[in-house]
């Protein structure tokens, strides 16, 4: 189960993608109406690597989350096998 503070991580980073890319737009476009279409355009190139950046760390981010869980989870179940093979190994050796 994720926690409220990694969900909150996962949200923070694809928000700031849309943010980063939506803004860069904005500004490229009020800056191509002015007539300045070299700083718009590397504001437009400029905001799709960042927003690209923060897009791929959320899904690295997700992924991390993902195989921790499922680590976990595999972790649980070889001690509850292990347990279980300890406690037939303690039986076997009280009957001798």
């Amino acid at each position: 189960m994720t926690t409220f503070k990694q969900r909150f991580k996962l949200a923070e980073g694809y928000l700031s993608a849309i943010f980063l890319l939506s803004g860069s737009i904005m500004i490229g476009v009020d800056l191509l109406q002015k007539g300045n279409f070299k700083i718009a355009g590397v504001l437009f190139i400029v905001g799709l690597i960042t927003s690209a950046f923060y897009f791929v760390a959320s899904i690295n981010y997700q992924k991390r989350i993902y195989y921790q869980q499922k680590r976990a989870i595999l972790g649980e179940e070889t001690t509850e096998k292990f347990a279980e093979l300890y406690a037939k190994l303690d039986e076997l050796e009280k009957r001798g």
